[in-house]
């Protein structure tokens, strides 16, 4: 199915900024035959020149925003008799604007009127276009635990389990399940289906737009790089990246000519590391990188917490420092095998609570997990040549 969908979204050129799939019914066996209905919104309108039908979204009637509004603010259809005058002029400011009226509603629960006058003197402050400023305004309030895994959202964990998320944040003291309950009763995302962490488009680039302004427009001085091509820039910059704490890679040829290099293993607070190789052919897979560099070159992340490493170089190795406070590890889709060297450096990872062997084809066995006392979640999904769990 999925494949499916990502031959759909080639087709239409869903890498154009804003444009999804939203979805698709009469998928299937025949997912693209005779009555199959795809649908896609999109802010640019040159994606939608081959379709059949379109449809432009209105703005939101008055009738509609109020009771939107009111629904966050109030829990009820219409605002008490003494809110109605300053309800209707949040909307006003907000344009009408579902995601505003949501976000900013929610910042208002509980308030008094003079609470409302202060925040809708300042809405007015910001032009009608900005409304991403509109929505920081509701940011402003957040304690640090609540603004770091907002922005850790926004940058990487779209669409993620929030089962898996919460232990790396609790290893950092972020009190995730109190800090989630909050961001969503503030609008800010949602936990949908799947217990998948999910948020509006305009949120997640706001977030983005923040870890951008925090660092002074400066890519080396970011916390967060969510772009493969920035993060190569990152790791090519030799001096001033000492507040990485996450990054996001791809294994391509780009990443083959730089990694070699010892500036990857130095980034001191990196705390959580996704290396993509959905598009690694398995030939490259065995030759790259060499035995050599892996045996000088063993991985120094002494803040990892969580490492995302699918097709994992059998020949890397681990310190100590590197495991001590690693939460999770996925190593999907690897090469290794029950003799793998490095079951015996992962034993030093105390504080280990997840393991994802998810298609490790080539273990017959789990391997001994008398160390890991906290391990919580074992994933052996399609581990096909597994005949012994102990």
């Amino acid at each position: 199915m999925d494949d499916h969908v990502d031959k759909i979204m080639e087709k239409i050129g869903t890498q154009t900024t804003g444009t999804k799939i939203v979805g698709i019914h009469g998928t299937g066996e025949h997912w693209y035959g005779r009555g199959s209905k795809v649908i896609i919104t999109t802010r640019n309108e040159e994606v939608l020149k081959d379709v059949d039908f379109k449809y432009k979204l209105t703005e939101m009637d008055f009738n509609h925003s109020l009771l939107l509004f009111s629904k966050h603010v109030f829990r009820r259809d219409h605002p008490p008799a003494e809110y109605v005058s300053l309800s209707k002029k949040v909307i006003e400011i907000c344009g009408h604007l579902p995601l505003a009226l949501a976000i900013i509603g929610s910042s208002l629960v509980g308030e008094d009127p003079n609470f409302w006058v202060a925040k809708l003197e300042k809405l007015k402050t910001i032009p009608e276009p900005k409304v991403k400023s509109k929505l920081s305004i509701s940011l402003e309030a957040l304690e640090p635990p609540k603004m770091e895994i907002f922005l850790d959202v926004c940058c990487f964990f779209v669409g993620f389990d929030m089962r898996t998320v919460t232990y790396m944040w609790a290893n950092r003291k972020l009190f995730p399940e109190y800090s989630l309950e909050v961001l969503k009763r503030k609008s800010l995302m949602k936990i949908v289906e799947g217990n998948r962490l999910w948020m509006h488009d305009q949120l997640r680039d706001l977030g983005r737009d923040i870890v951008h302004e925090r660092a002074h427009f400066k890519l080396e001085k970011q916390s967060r790089v969510w772009d493969h091509e920035e993060s190569i820039d990152v790791l090519e910059i030799k001096e001033g990246r000492e507040n990485v704490e996450a990054i996001c890679l791809r294994f391509d040829s780009q990443f083959e000519d730089f990694i070699e290099k010892e500036e990857f293993i130095s980034l001191s607070k990196l705390r959580f590391l996704q290396v993509d190789c959905v598009d690694l052919d398995e030939n490259n897979g065995q030759h790259f990188p060499s035995t050599n560099w892996a045996q000088r070159n063993p991985i120094m992340l002494p803040s990892l917490r969580w490492l995302s490493w699918h097709n994992f170089p059998v020949c890397f190795k681990f310190t100590a420092r590197s495991l001590k406070k690693l939460v999770i590890l996925d190593l999907s889709r690897s090469e290794i095998t029950n003799e793998w060297e490095g079951w015996k450096q992962l034993k030093m990872a105390k504080s280990l609570k997840v393991l994802n062997l998810t298609r490790c084809k080539n273990l017959h066995r789990t391997p001994d997990f008398s160390a890991h006392k906290n391990l919580e979640q074992l994933i052996l999904q399609g581990c096909t040549e597994m005949v012994e769990v102990p």
